[in-house]
């Protein structure tokens, strides 16, 4: 949580600075979201608002392929990708399970 970047997204019930300074009191009462099924999770964990941001200047604002879309995710919902790939990655390398040819998409 505290290695992660202190970006706010409006779904955040706890402003992102609040969640890094108070980790030791909040933990025990999101421990427990962390641990339940992911059919169990709260709704706004898994939900995106998604802006469009312009790709470069200059070209046509009225087309709508000049626009890319950028997902704004809940701080708690990127803390959680992060505990499971990094949980996945370590079972993976520690059991050899990645095929010896790839050479990319590794960390």
């Amino acid at each position: 949580m505290m290695t992660s970047p202190a970006k706010y997204c409006f779904q955040d019930l706890i402003p992102t600075f609040l969640c890094r300074e108070f980790v030791d009191l909040l933990l025990p009462y999101t421990l427990p979201a962390w641990l339940t099924p992911h059919c169990t999770k709260v709704d706004y964990w898994t939900h995106a608002i998604i802006v469009p941001v312009f790709k470069k200047p200059g070209l046509d604002t009225a087309d709508m392929a000049n626009f890319r879309p950028v997902s704004n995710l809940t701080f708690m919902s990127k803390v959680t990708e992060r505990a499971v790939a990094r949980q996945l990655h370590e079972y993976v390398t520690a059991e050899d399970l990645l095929p010896r040819c790839q050479s990319v998409y590794k960390k």
